[in-house]
């Protein structure tokens, strides 16, 4: 996975302006947690459908994709609950087919980041990404790198947009802010 990280960090500069994400297998783990702290998503029952957004078009977001989705393969003992995390693939131009709980979104996206916040609020399903942008835009959940470690930030904007119940517990955990969308 470093070496599919390296190699997409190597292409940014070509592609698009870079982008700090923390590595995917471990976003899994720290996802995991912070998604139970979600009231709705861990008293549910069945699979969750873990949906990974990015766009077939863009090479930095097709191959973060398929590596999120490995990572989550291979991450079987991630669970919320008793909930079995499975990951879904999603391409940005069948969103609207796509039959997910929650959507990580993964960079090389931004282009649709309006059109995906209004459709995740629409149909309450909780956005997440590695990006500090997109908590900008309106994404409810980052998993930021913060040195050596990651920081949980929570946009409260986005989050009630979409119909999320945090624990209290999350918001001391988390850094939280307020996004204009």
């Amino acid at each position: 996975m470093r070496c599919v990280l390296a190699m997409v960090v190597l292409l940014l500069p070509f592609t698009a302006r870079p982008v700090e994400v923390a590595p995917l297998s471990r976003q899994v783990m720290i996802l995991a947690k912070v998604l139970s702290y979600s009231k709705k998503i861990s008293i549910d029952t069945g699979d969750l459908r873990f949906g990974i957004l990015g766009d077939k078009n863009d090479f930095v977001s097709k191959t973060l994709q398929k590596t999120m989705f490995e990572s989550v393969k291979e991450n079987e003992k991630a669970r919320v609950g008793q909930r079995k995390i499975v990951p879904v693939m999603v391409d940005i131009r069948k969103l609207k087919t796509a039959e997910v709980h929650v959507l990580y979104i993964t960079p090389g996206t931004k282009k649709h980041l309006k059109k995906i916040v209004e459709y995740s609020r629409e149909k309450k399903i909780l956005t997440i990404s590695g990006v500090a942008e997109h908590l900008d835009q309106g994404v409810s959940i980052g998993i930021l790198p913060k040195g050596d470690a990651y920081q949980i930030v929570l946009n409260l904007t986005g989050a009630e947009g979409e119909g999320a119940d945090f624990d209290a517990a999350l918001h001391q955990l988390a850094k939280t802010m307020r996004s204009q969308r």
